[in-house]
């Protein structure tokens, strides 16, 4: 049926297509034996088909077999131990990955735990520094007080005694002038002269608001200095019982420069007993907030504050119209060296530092309200009760 050429043609390509498809299930399967079964089973199958059609191989079919079996073994394995370092090789390349992942993460943590510590570090030398700067200013306060309050006595008792002379001399010239109305009229010409010559009747005029003006200013001086000396409160760095409206007064008498040409303050005062507190820290809460307010508002607005005592706490409200904060920067505020403003003009620290002194030093807390364009009101909680002496 075939000739020679035809037949070694087809029993080779017989051969070479069993021992591929072996080899295609020992990959598939992931087993030589079963890979070589089945080839065995094929070349019977084959050799039988050879014999049916007539063909006859020059190789016994039995070493053909056997040779086959061979490579397919060898080839076999070689795949499998091919499969097997390759997935060990992925294990590992797995395990490192997850090994670098896990200390990556590690190593963030510790960036971040670092980074905490520093921040924490820096803003406690802050705190410290400011401390120090206010203590001094305290110690200051009270030396120019104590050289001033003097000088300031003398000057506003003697000019509530020199506007008692005043009364009396206008007293005197009253009644001189009712004598001399009885005088010769070239003699009452004369002392008109005089008297209008030497600008007595404007004197006399301008006299008591002149002494008006300078105890109002005398007493201003003296208000400016205890009013500094109660906002450093070097005569009392401790807890104790104060009045807030006496620290928020002279937080504003100090900050009067910063608000008096733009804003317009408010007070809505209530009914406050006395607060267990530093009022001096709390002091610098008030200017930080009032501070900034001024800085919020560009040409003229209102600055209200308003205090409340709600079950057992107290309430101290800042509100202001300036421009707002926008709501990105809402949940940062509170942190340290975080600013808006630009380089050179805001440390980031005020906040954070009066956030410290309320919610970890009294034991209250403070939160923020903004709208963009329409202003921003702090409310700070203080509780009453002597407990936050022990926050500090």
């Amino acid at each position: 049926m075939f000739n020679y050429n035809d037949q070694l043609i087809l029993s080779i390509t017989i051969r070479v297509i069993a021992l591929l498809w072996s080899i295609v299930l020992v990959i598939r399967i992931r087993s030589w034996k079963m890979g070589l079964l089945t080839l065995m089973i094929m070349l019977m199958s084959f050799q039988q088909s050879m014999r049916f059609f007539g063909i006859k191989s020059e190789v016994p079919g039995f070493i053909v077999s056997i040779l086959v079996l061979l490579v397919v073994i060898f080839v076999g394995r070689l795949i499998l131990h091919q499969k097997s370092d390759q997935l060990k090789l992925k294990e590992i390349n797995e395990g490192l990955e997850q090994r670098v992942q896990e200390r990556t993460s590690e190593l963030n943590d510790r960036n971040a735990e670092v980074q905490r510590a520093y921040d924490d570090l820096k803003l406690a030398q802050t705190q410290l520094l400011q401390q120090d700067k206010m203590a001094s200013v305290g110690q200051l306060a009270a030396g120019v007080a104590h050289e001033i309050n003097n000088p300031i006595g003398f000057i506003i008792s003697n000019l509530a005694s020199l506007g008692k002379y005043v009364e009396k001399l206008s007293a005197y010239l009253d009644a001189d002038e009712r004598l001399l109305n009885g005088c010769d009229p070239a003699t009452r010409a004369l002392l008109a002269r005089e008297r209008q010559t030497y600008k007595i009747d404007r004197i006399r005029q301008d006299l008591p608001d002149l002494l008006a003006e300078t105890s109002e200013g005398a007493q201003r001086v003296r208000k400016i200095v205890q009013d500094l000396k109660s906002f450093s409160r070097v005569d009392g760095g401790e807890f104790a019982a104060a009045d807030i409206h006496e620290g928020l007064e002279s937080t504003l008498s100090i900050a009067a420069n910063e608000l008096k040409y733009k804003t317009n303050v408010i007070r809505d005062y209530g009914q406050l007993p006395p607060v267990w507190c530093n009022l001096g820290q709390l002091n610098q809460v008030f200017l930080n907030i009032l501070v900034n307010a001024a800085h919020a508002i560009a040409e003229q607005g209102e600055i209200r504050l308003t205090t409340r005592e709600e079950d057992g706490l107290v309430r101290i409200s800042i509100s202001d119209t300036g421009c707002g904060i926008a709501p990105e920067h809402l949940q940062r505020i509170f942190d340290p060296f975080f600013t808006t403003k630009e380089v050179g003009t805001g440390t980031g620290l005020g906040l954070a530092i009066a956030y410290d002194i309320v919610v970890n030093k009294h034991g209250g807390r403070i939160d923020v309200q903004s709208e963009v364009g329409v202003g921003t009101t702090f409310t700070i909680l203080l509780p009453l009760a002597k407990e936050a002496e022990g926050e500090n």
